[in-house]
């Protein structure tokens, strides 16, 4: 268990920071996300206490997010993606992608140029789609890496090139 951060004029307890609020909302997540794919558990049907378990993870990510953390961000982007504990919602998952990119996340980078690539929920824009691949691939994003090699292929957002492409 962590230890209490405590004020140090009048001792009381301290809210939780963005890294300490982050880990516990995304160990509630993934806790009902195992259930669900593990099939003892619905996501669009949770029950009572695992539908309060997912607002109270939304909540932290969002506190988190509030206070900067890049990974909260991303986790609220896959969550209105994907509809998970809230409704599908690909605005604002391109508004929570596009700040966890902004900050170096690889996984947000490679989820924002695909937003741009399918043109969900923004206009399709092959030079953004290229930006953020590029931005993800640099961090080593295997599946960044295979879709700049596609629009090098066909020549999307770049000047066609095998050579790259290969």
């Amino acid at each position: 268990k962590a230890v209490a951060q405590l004020c140090p004029t009048c001792r009381a307890e301290l809210p939780l920071g963005p890294q300490d609020l982050f880990e516990k909302a995304r160990g509630k997540y993934q806790s009902i996300n195992s259930k669900v794919e593990r099939g003892s558990a619905s996501r669009g049907s949770l029950n009572k206490v695992a539908a309060m378990k997912m607002s109270g993870a939304i909540q932290m990510l969002k506190e988190a997010s509030a206070q900067g953390h890049a990974g909260a961000q991303f986790y609220l982007g896959v969550m209105y993606d994907q509809g998970q504990g809230v409704k599908q919602d690909y605005a604002q998952a391109f508004k929570w992608y596009s700040k966890a990119a902004e900050q170096g996340d690889a996984h947000a980078q490679f989820n924002l140029g695909f937003m741009y690539d399918q043109g969900q929920s923004v206009k399709q824009d092959y030079a953004q789609a290229f930006k953020w691949y590029n931005k993800a691939a640099q961090q080593k994003n295997a599946k960044a890496h295979f879709n700049l090699g596609i629009m090098y292929e066909h020549g999307r957002g770049v000047k066609q090139d095998y050579a790259q492409a290969f």
